[in-house]
């Protein structure tokens, strides 16, 4: 076991190369090129489900619609680049029910509510 440190000041105790490990030290460094060629893997029993959300704006039904989009799309992403789909447990969309940021905030503070996240769902 290691600790990782992140750039919050948060340590974590990872396996050393483990997926934390590698992750952290990319974020880490200002050297560090995100790109295709940068993949981390999970251990092989590990399920994951992605989700897509969006900001408050908008009505419910163009912000489920949207925030499925982008779901299935990384879905779509994960497919074309060969991964183990046996991984991933679903893509769904959770349009703004989980967002923190109020609609009348600056376009800027309310691209925190539009992402995507996994939820790690076994291990």
């Amino acid at each position: 076991m290691t600790k990782v440190k992140l750039q919050d000041g948060i340590e974590l105790n990872a396996y050393k190369t483990g997926i934390e490990d590698q992750l952290v030290k990319i974020l880490n460094d200002p050297a560090g090129i995100p790109g295709k060629d940068v993949w981390f893997d999970f251990d092989p029993k590990v399920k994951i489900k992605i989700g897509g959300y969006t900001d408050k704006t908008g009505d419910s039904l163009s912000n489920l619609k949207l925030s499925q989009d982008r779901a299935t799309a990384v879905l779509t992403s994960l497919k074309t680049a060969k991964a183990n789909v046996s991984q991933i447990v679903g893509a769904e969309g959770y349009e703004s029910q989980y967002a923190k940021v109020s609609k009348e905030a600056s376009d800027e503070k309310r691209k925190k509510d539009r992402r995507i996240a996994i939820s790690v769902r076994s291990k």
